[in-house]
């Protein structure tokens, strides 16, 4: 069903992620009303992939994934957007979902967070 395909695709993607990301990861508490950083880069490359920008999410991509494998999570990305297009759910992110801490230097986040690495 489409419930575990879209789980698939996101564990495929956070694995690729986990295992060549440049740097920690930085995802944000469940229970945040902020989109971190981070997942703001994940959001936008889900979001230019429902619009067919490929090299927009080839190019977001790659701020935390090395080019071969930003080019590999392309095909997790691509299902994610299908998927939630399918189910009705397009992707947008608003200014005001974005984290104050979008902003912040390197490093100052790796404590305020879960990181995936």
């Amino acid at each position: 069903d489409d419930g575990r395909a879209l789980a698939a695709a996101l564990d495929d993607l956070f694995a690729l992620m986990n295992v060549a990301a440049r740097r920690p990861v930085i995802i944000g508490p469940a229970n945040c009303r902020r989109v971190w950083r981070d997942e703001e880069l994940i959001v936008r490359a889900v979001r230019a992939e429902q619009h067919h920008e490929s090299a927009l999410t080839l190019a977001l991509l790659e701020s935390l994934l090395p080019a071969a494998a930003a080019r590999q999570a392309i095909a997790s990305v691509a299902r994610i957007a299908h998927l939630l297009d399918r189910a009705g759910y397009p992707v947008s992110l608003t200014a005001d979902e974005t984290s104050d801490a979008y902003a912040a230097p390197p490093g100052a986040l790796e404590s305020r967070g879960v990181t995936i690495h």
